[in-house]
């Protein structure tokens, strides 16, 4: 979580309490979503119980107001492909943005995160400017590249 909004939670109650408004959020699986390692093993019976996994981060619009899209990922899976897939699903031509009628898609990412700015890149996000110090977090202040995708334009990731 170092270029989250936040400083990584440090008690269940933060966790708790940022989880509750992810779940309220109207976009909360509809274009919002935790992404979960689930094992070969579990059902795929639509009418069973849901599959149990490891969460490992989350992807999508949390706000419908703005589409911008936010992301992360627990280190341990990092350079795995889990994020490519995720948003492979997201922005691809096929992807859910583009079915649920999102016209486009926006990012503002500190300059440091290479790790994000490189995937965007990579699904044709192009960028549409830069600010200083628009954001103070457990970082200090931070910079904003903003990045934008607009409609079906996202590459396949190979």
């Amino acid at each position: 979580m170092r270029y989250w909004s936040c400083a990584p939670h440090t008690s269940l109650l933060q966790t708790t309490t940022y989880l509750h408004g992810m779940l309220a959020s109207p976009a909360n699986g509809s274009l919002d979503f935790v992404l979960v390692l689930v094992s070969p093993s579990s059902p795929t019976d639509p009418d069973s119980d849901p599959p149990r996994g490891k969460v490992i981060g989350k992807a999508g619009i949390w706000s419908l107001s703005n589409s911008e899209i936010g992301f992360l990922l627990h280190r341990d899976v990092w350079g795995e492909g889990y994020m490519a897939e995720a948003l492979t699903a997201l922005l691809g031509p096929n992807g859910v943005f583009w079915k649920r009628g999102v016209e486009g898609v926006v990012a503002d990412v500190d300059p440091r995160n290479e790790g994000s700015m490189g995937i965007l890149r990579r699904f044709g996000f192009v960028e549409t400017g830069r600010e200083d110090r628009t954001f103070e977090t457990h970082l200090g202040w931070c910079d904003s590249v903003y990045l934008e995708l607009r409609g079906r334009l996202a590459k396949q990731e190979s």
